[in-house]
């Protein structure tokens, strides 16, 4: 165990680093904590092509929630990536979308004995992943400068209490602009930005629908520490009831 020197007792004992968690009972406020962290958290994307290791960072990510279910459209573009960067044979993108059905998953969880399992099977959430190259990353880059317009002019939204509302997140770490904004639609008045949402989710899912660039072995995916964290309170066997 590593030392923490800056934690000390009153007598003057310093303390140790211990990987010990206190274990707790799986419920269904972690179970919906881990399906959002699982479909958020991811840093990094990583595959091979062409004998070439290519490293995707986060660039545009944007989860849709309602009560029966959530949707994440992550964009992740090449690390170190010069505007000048052209190269059809090499993914300049990645593309990532996630579905989670909180109600099914709600009842699978209920009636499965090992939750650990269910946890770390396919069967929570349904994934898509495609590569692609510069080409379709300027179709995308075309929205974001659109958006940046939109940002740029200004957004108000007005307070409502439309139980029929989603809740949005969405985060940009582009070259030119950062950007985080979490809000509450209101389907009877959309804003600037609710189109714009509109329009790249269209675009989204019409790219989903490529082939894409395949890689030559299985991709590898980075998460933050506190999800592996999360990962690990499901250890073991529990009873059906919660």
């Amino acid at each position: 165990m590593e030392n923490i020197s800056w934690e000390q007792t009153k007598n003057g004992f310093s303390s140790k680093l211990s990987n010990q968690l206190l274990r707790k009972k799986p419920s269904e406020g972690l179970l919906i904590s881990t399906a959002l962290l699982k479909m958020t958290d991811v840093t990094l994307i990583s595959g091979e092509f062409s004998g070439t290791n290519i490293l995707f960072e986060n660039w545009i990510s944007l989860l849709i929630e309602t009560k029966e279910e959530a949707n994440f459209y992550g964009v992740y573009q090449k690390a170190f990536q010069p505007s000048f960067y052209k190269n059809k044979d090499l993914p300049s993108i990645c593309l990532r979308h996630i579905h989670w059905n909180r109600k099914d998953d709600l009842i699978n969880f209920r009636n499965t004995y090992d939750k650990k399992s269910y946890i770390l099977s396919d069967e929570q959430l349904k994934t898509d992943i495609i590569f692609l190259d510069y080409t379709y990353r300027q179709k995308m880059k075309h929205l974001v400068n659109i958006l940046n317009n939109i940002f740029q002019n200004g957004i108000s939204f007005k307070h409502h209490l439309n139980s029929g509302g989603k809740n949005i997140s969405l985060d940009i770490a582009d070259n030119e602009f950062i950007f985080n904004v979490n809000y509450l639609s209101n389907p009877s008045e959309k804003t600037k930005l609710d189109i714009w949402i509109d329009q790249w989710i269209s675009l989204f899912e019409s790219l989903l629908s490529l082939e894409g660039i395949l890689p030559q072995k299985n991709c590898s995916l980075s998460y933050r520490e506190s999800l592996i964290e999360r990962l690990n309170a499901f250890s073991g066997n529990f009873s059906a009831e919660i």
